[in-house]
């Protein structure tokens, strides 16, 4: 009877240890997929943002036909910034509340704002969002530490999307170069450093990021990424940097960076989906 009581309360002591096991899991999970639903909606903020900054490029150099999508931009970026308020899962509140005051002026498009400043400005916007992804990525468990089926995921975190950034960033030079058809050597300068950048980072990180997963879909979406990236990076030592006279066409310009920045978010989007779906197996 003794014997019986004992191996009763044991297997009584591992059925709550189990139960406290499945419940500290699902507690993590739904962690990790708040903290995955938050960074979606902060990456789709960037992105408009960084388009945001493209077009403001060309308006203030002379281009006021781009108002229109300006001020439409502002009204899709303030939908998000709506979603995010209040913050729920972030854990660096300092940081949006500097976005929320910095945003509010940006979004203005006051007209006695210099191309170069917009483009400071804007860039030190975008930097702060990125790192705030970055903190909701480690507040929420969103690291090798804790996925030990997703190695290298902290390049999807930050040097992915710093690519994606500097393509932006080079959007937003080249197309004001192309609007006024003048290279200046401090504009040279800034877009040579951002097209070896992506020339040469991209095709690092990408090959990382495809040595983690052999899958078809995933390797075509690199090799489609790998191409976007060697085609704009040749436009911008082709047909700006080392040309004597500018011809390209604002808007062809403006797309094929467009293009190469979505080519590359494809790849996000589809490790990010990749993991979500891990997570709620």
């Amino acid at each position: 009877m003794l014997n019986f009581l004992i191996l009763a309360l044991i297997l009584s002591l591992i059925i709550v240890v189990l139960i406290g096991i499945k419940k500290q899991k699902s507690t993590l999970v739904n962690k990790q997929l708040t903290g995955i639903n938050a960074i979606i909606k902060i990456n789709n903020l960037v992105q408009l943002l960084q388009k945001h900054r493209g077009l403001s490029a060309a308006f203030y150099s002379g281009d006021k036909q781009v108002i229109h999508d300006l001020k439409q931009l502002v009204v899709n970026v303030n939908v998000l910034v709506s979603e995010l308020n209040p913050p729920p899962t972030m854990v660096a509140s300092d940081r949006w509340l500097s976005f929320n005051d910095h945003w509010s002026r940006l979004s203005r498009h006051q007209p006695n704002i210099f191309a170069d400043d917009s483009f400071k400005q804007h860039t030190k916007l975008i930097s702060n969002v990125l790192f705030l992804l970055e903190d909701v990525a480690e507040h929420h468990a969103l690291t090798t530490e804790y996925i030990d089926d997703f190695l290298n995921i902290g390049f999807l975190w930050r040097e992915l999307l710093l690519i994606i950034e500097s393509v932006g960033q080079s959007r937003a030079v080249g197309t004001r170069v192309v609007t006024i058809k003048n290279c200046s050597s401090v504009d040279k300068i800034k877009l040579k450093f951002l097209q070896q950048h992506i020339c040469t980072v991209s095709e690092e990180v990408l090959n990382i990021l495809l040595s983690t997963s052999q899958e078809s879909t995933f390797g075509e979406l690199i090799k489609q990424s790998l191409v976007t990236t060697q085609c704009l990076s040749a436009t911008i030592t082709n047909d700006i940097i080392d040309i004597d006279e500018i011809i390209i066409d604002r808007s062809f310009y403006f797309e094929l960076a467009t293009n190469t920045m979505e080519k590359l978010n494809k790849v996000f989007n589809y490790k990010v989906e990749q993991l979500q779906q891990a997570l709620q197996k």
